[in-house]
C-alpha cells in the first residue's frame, strides 16, 4: 500500500485547499507528513505506544505542521479515528488552536473544544479531532468521555502535545512513586484505545531532552522541519553572521525603571511607540489594517497596568491634532528611522497628512487576568502590553514592534526563548524593531548560537545524548523536572574530583606521568588530560565521560596546565593543597588538571598503596548540561 500523500488521499486534501493557491507552504506541510507517515505510521502496528517529536522553531508553523499531519495520518491509516489535541493551559491558545483546526480540517474532520462532548459522541463516521487544554478538570472528564467510547476501544489514539516540554513533564520525577496532576492525566490519556502515537511538538526541547531514557516523556524518535524562506527567525534577529541586528534599538538597562519610578514615559518606551506610530501610517498609506507592537516588561501585573496608563497617555500626545513641538521631533526621528529601512519612502509630508486624518491605536492588556479574544488583535492597530499570556505558544499577525525588558535572577532558557513572539512569517522584514537593552540582547544571542547548535545536532541523526550548551547564569528548563540521579551540570572555575578515586591507577598513571618527575606545574595535552579523567575513578562515581564530552562540545581548542606533585598532601575542600588551589584560580582561560601520588597507607585508604589522585578544573566560560 501505498501510504504517501497523494489525490486519492482525500482528507490532506481538504486540509490543503484551505490555503490560497499561490501559498507556498503546503509544499513544506506535505514534506513533514511523508515522512511522518513513511517512517512513524506505516508500520504503526495499532498496539504499541509511540512517542516522538515534532520540533521546528519558534513561530516557524508548527501547529499547521501538525495538521497537516493529522490529516495525513487520517488518509494512510484509517484505523485512527480519534486525534487529540492538548494544548497550554491558556484559554487565549486553546481558542485559537480550536478556530485553527476548525478552519482548516472541519471539512472532512468533527472538530471538537472541551465542551463539545455531545459533538463528539454523536459523530460516528468522520475523524474527530479534540483540542484540549491541558487542565486536570478537563484531562479528567475527556478520559472517561474516551474511555467509553467504542471506536476508541477497537483502534488506536493519535495525541499531540502542543508545548509538550511546558506542563506535561512530572514535576515530581524526584518523588519517589508521585506523580504531577496534569503528567498522571496525560499518561491516562496515551494510554486509551488498542495503542496510541503520542506526538510532543515545540521549539524548546531541552526539558524533553533532559529526561532521563526510562522516562515516558523523553522521544523516542525526532522529526525536525526547516521553516520557509520567508521566516524571520533567530538568525534574523539576533544571529552573529546576519544583518537581523539592524532590527535592535538598544535602550537604557533601565529603561522600564525609570518609567515605574517616574510614572511617566521614559526614553525608551518613547521611541517604541513613536517607531510604531509610523508603522500604523506606513500600514494605512499600503492599505494594510492589522499591525501590532509588543511591550513585554515585567513578570508582574501590576507592572502592566502601570505601563498601560503610560502608553496611553503617550499615544495619546503622538496621535493628538495639537502635537507638541517634543512630540513631533520624536516622531520626526522615528519616521527617519523607517525611512532607513523601508522598501518603499513615506515622506514626511505624507506622514503628517496620514497623521492629521487621525491614527486610531489600541492599548490592551493581555495576561491572566486580562483575557483578550485573538479576533481584537487580528484587526487594527493594537499595543499589547503583557508577559506569560503572550508568550508560548501564542501567534500574534503582523507583529512589527517589540519593547522587552524583562529579567530573571535565574533565567531559564526555554522560557526566554519562547518570548521570541517576533518571530513568524508575516512581518514586513524592512520595518521590524526590537527595544531592547544591549545585555538582555547579547542574551538573546547567546540562546541563538545554541539553538544554532542544538538543530544542528538533531539534523544529524545523533539523538542518543544531547548536550545543551548554555551560556553561565541560564539553567535550560525547570530544575523540578528533571531527574536528579541523571543529571549532570558541569560548571568552569570549580574543583572537580572523585568522592571515591581509583586506587589502583598508580601504574598505568605512573608511565602517562613519567616524562614530568615528581614535580611539574605546566602545559600537558589533552590526551594525557583525558586519560587521566578515564583513570581518576570507576565510570559509575565519576561519570569521566561527561567531562571529555564537556571539554569536546564547548571548547573548540582547549588549552591545558597540568599541576603534578609526588607528595603526600593535607585533606581540603577540593582534595589540593592550599598553594595549589590559590593558583589554579589565577588560571581561568585553561583547563587545570591537578595530580597528586599520594600514599594510600598514610592516607587511610582501603588498599593501601600509592596512586594518582585527579582533580578538574574547566574554564571559567564553560557551562554543559547532559542527561545519561
Amino acid at each position: 500500500m501505498n501510504h504517501l500523500l497523494s489525490r486519492e488521499t482525500p482528507h490532506w486534501i481538504a486540509y490543503q485547499k484551505t490555503f490560497d493557491q499561490e501559498d507556498p507552504r503546503p509544499l513544506s506541510f506535505q514534506k513533514t507528513a511523508n515522512k511522518f507517515i513513511r517512517d512513524i505510521v506505516s508500520k504503526f502496528d495499532h498496539n504499541s505506544r509511540k512517542n516522538g517529536l515534532l520540533f521546528g522553531q519558534v513561530q516557524s508553523g508548527k501547529t499547521t505542521h501538525t495538521f497537516s499531519i493529522i490529516a495525513a495520518t487520517a488518509d494512510a491509516d484509517p484505523g485512527f479515528s480519534t486525534f487529540v489535541y492538548l494544548t497550554s493551559n491558556s484559554v487565549p491558545l486553546v481558542e485559537q488552536t480550536f478556530g485553527d483546526g476548525t478552519e482548516r480540517l472541519n471539512q472532512t474532520f468533527e472538530v471538537c473544544g472541551p465542551s463539545d462532548e455531545l459533538r463528539f459522541s454523536k459523530n460516528k463516521f468522520r475523524p474527530s479531532l479534540v483540542v484540549l487544554h491541558k487542565e486536570a478538570r478537563t484531562l479528567k472528564k475527556w478520559v472517561e468521555i474516551l474511555a467509553n467510547d467504542e471506536r476508541i476501544s477497537r483502534g488506536p489514539i493519535f495525541i499531540v502535545d502542543d508545548e509538550g516540554d511546558a506542563a506535561t513533564p512530572n514535576t515530581k520525577v524526584n518523588t519517589p512513586s508521585d506523580k504531577s496532576t496534569i503528567n498522571d492525566w496525560v499518561r491516562e490519556l496515551r494510554n486509551l484505545g488498542t495503542g496510541s502515537i503520542f506526538l510532543q511538538v515545540t521549539a524548546t526541547p531541552q526539558a524533553l531532552f533532559l529526561q532521563s531514557l526510562e522516562s515516558s516523556e523523553r522521544p523516542e524518535f525526532i522529526h525536525y522541519f526547516d521553516p520557509g524562506s520567508s521566516y524571520l527567525g533567530g538568525e534574523f534577529y539576533f544571529g552573529s553572521n546576519s544583518g537581523g541586528q539592524a532590527t535592535h534599538r538598544p535602550i537604557a538597562e533601565d529603561d522600564l525603571d525609570v518609567l515605574l519610578r517616574s510614572n511617566a514615559a521614559s526614553t525608551g518606551i518613547t521611541s517604541a511607540v513613536a517607531f510604531y506610530v509610523c508603522v500604523v501610517a506606513y500600514f494605512m498609506k499600503t492599505g494594510r489594517t492589522n499591525a501590532n507592537c509588543l511591550i513585554h516588561p515585567h513578570v508582574s501585573q501590576g507592572s502592566h497596568n502601570q505601563v498601560k496608563t503610560v502608553v496611553e497617555k503617550l499615544v495619546q500626545e503622538l496621535t493628538s491634532q495639537s502635537i507638541t513641538d517634543i512630540r513631533k521631533i520624536e516622531l520626526n526621528v522615528a519616521l527617519d528611522d523607517l525611512n532607513s529601512s523601508a522598501d518603499v519612502q513615506l515622506p514626511a509630508d505624507d506622514f503628517w497628512e496620514i497623521h492629521s486624518r487621525g491614527i486610531e491605536i489600541n492599548v490592551r492588556i493581555m495576561n491572566a487576568g486580562n483575557k483578550v479574544p485573538e479576533s481584537e488583535y487580528r484587526a487594527d492597530y493594537n499595543i499589547l502590553i503583557g508577559a506569560n499570556a503572550i508568550g508560548r505558544g501564542v501567534a500574534i499577525p503582523h507583529l512589527q514592534v517589540v519593547y522587552y525588558t524583562r529579567r530573571a535572577k535565574t533565567p531559564q532558557a526555554d522560557t526566554f526563548w519562547q518570548h521570541s513572539r517576533i518571530f513568524g512569517y508575516d512581518r514586513d522584514r524592512r520595518l521590524v524593531r526590537i527595544f531592547m537593552p544591549p545585555t538582555i540582547f547579547r542574551l538573546f544571542q547567546v540562546l541563538q548560537d545554541s539553538n544554532t547548535r542544538l538543530i544542528e545536532l538533531i539534523k544529524s541523526g545523533n539523538h542518543e545524548i544531547l548536550q545543551i550548551s548554555l551560556p553561565k547564569g541560564f539553567s535550560p528548563t525547570r530544575s523540578n523536572i528533571v531527574k536528579k540521579t541523571r543529571y549532570r551540570f558541569i560548571v568552569g572555575d570549580v574543583n572537580y574530583f572523585p568522592p571515591l578515586p581509583n586506587q589502583s591507577n598508580g601504574a598505568a598513571l605512573d608511565v602517562t606521568f613519567h616524562e614530568f618527575g615528581e614535580r611539574h606545574t605546566g602545559p600537558v595535552s589533552m590526551d594525557i588530560v583525558k586519560k587521566a579523567i578515564k583513570l581518576a575513578s570507576e565510570p559509575v562515581d565519576w561519570k569521566s565521560q561527561s567531562f571529555i564530552n564537556a571539554i569536546d562540545e564547548k571548547l573548540s581548542k582547549p588549552e591545558a596546565i597540568l599541576i603534578l606533585r609526588s607528595a603526600e598532601i593535607s585533606s581540603t575542600g577540593s582534595m589540593l593543597s592550599p598553594g595549589d588551589l590559590q593558583y589554579g584560580k589565577t588560571i581561568t582561560d585553561k583547563i587545570v588538571l591537578t595530580a597528586y601520588k599520594v600514599d594510600g597507607g598514610k592516607m587511610g585508604w582501603s588498599e593501601a598503596k600509592p596512586f594518582w589522585m585527579i582533580n578538574i578544573k574547566l574554564p571559567g566560560s564553560l557551562i554543559y548540561h547532559e542527561v545519561e
